[in-house]
């Protein structure tokens, strides 16, 4: 979301298949890359738009996911 090439880093490994876990985790790296809650709610509205598989792809986009 940030102009910045660099994505944060956000490790969803251990995540257990949880779409809350999983937006809890990028939200952190967010925040902590400098993000602000505007930004991080138009990607959180974009996970939240679709299914499961959607979230992750949302992830995957803004986010350097390991």
């Amino acid at each position: 979301m940030k102009s910045t090439t660099e994505k944060p880093k956000v490790k969803l490994i251990g995540k257990s298949s949880n779409a809350f876990a999983i937006m809890g985790a990028c939200r952190k790296a967010a925040l902590k890359a400098g993000w602000t809650m505007g930004e991080w709610n138009v990607v959180m509205n974009e996970m939240t738009a679709g299914d499961y598989n959607q979230l992750l792809g949302v992830a995957m986009k803004h986010f350097e996911v390991s």
